[in-house]
């Protein structure tokens, strides 16, 4: 039985929360709690939350998650609908204003789906990667996760 896109779209964003949350955890005691740790979600509409309220996107839902274990954290959503990886290489400058701790890095899919080339979305994710080592110099702990879409699954009628 084919279950409607608002099912499926739930229920990856529930499994990419779940997921984050407990490889950051795991990772979570070389990072410095003594000040608010930074996380940055770069993304698309699925970071974005494209159809959620505030309240429901993956940021917020994450972020909420990890101050309820009593982490001390700041999230930035700086998800599009609609972005490509150039696009968010094109803006880590302004993104990276303030320091940034945790990575969580969600593009490429929109790159797919409008047939540009792999390799350059990989030269254009490493370039986001690199920006926020450069920047961010004294960073302990640089966390990246790419996850990918769903919707690359070829469906059959």
């Amino acid at each position: 039985m084919h279950q409607p896109e608002a099912y499926n779209f739930r229920l990856y964003l529930a499994n990419m929360i779940q997921s984050f949350i407990l490889i950051l955890l795991a990772f979570w005691g070389g990072i410095n709690q003594s000040k608010p740790t930074t996380i940055l979600f770069l993304g698309d509409s699925l970071t974005a939350g494209y159809g959620l309220t505030v309240e429901e996107s993956f940021p917020t839902i994450a972020g909420n998650i990890l101050k309820s274990k009593g982490k001390n954290i700041t999230v930035i959503n700086a998800g599009i609908s609609g972005e490509t990886s150039a696009g968010g290489l094109s803006r880590m400058d302004w993104v990276l204003r303030q320091p940034v701790d945790i990575l969580f890095l969600e593009l490429g899919a929109n790159d797919g789906l409008r047939g540009l080339p792999v390799s350059q979305t990989e030269k254009n994710l490493q370039g986001i990667i690199d920006k926020v080592k450069i920047k961010n110099k004294n960073t302990k702990k640089n966390f990246c996760m790419i996850a990918p879409s769903p919707y690359f699954t070829i469906r059959r009628r």
